[in-house]
């Protein structure tokens, strides 16, 4: 199981040549099935704000649906 961090999701779901190549080979073994990648709600609310900022392209609207259609992601809450 790994914890992600704002920069390095949004990196992978943007195709952002910045995630390293140790961060996707992370990302892509959990596409597999291998482990779950947890996603702290805090993340997504970074993300937002990030989003809106216009500091990274991303549809934080098709961000959430990718993460809830995929079994790999667990999104876990601030509390």
């Amino acid at each position: 199981m790994y914890l992600a961090d704002a920069h390095a999701l949004g990196w992978y779901f943007t195709g952002d040549a910045r995630l390293g190549r140790k961060a996707a080979k992370i990302f892509e073994r959990s596409e597999k099935g291998e482990f779950p990648i947890v996603i702290p709600s805090i993340v997504l609310a970074e993300l937002f704000h990030i989003g809106r900022k216009q500091r990274i392209d991303l549809d934080f609207a098709e961000l959430l649906r990718e993460i809830d259609e995929r079994s790999n992601f667990i999104v876990a809450a601030l509390d």
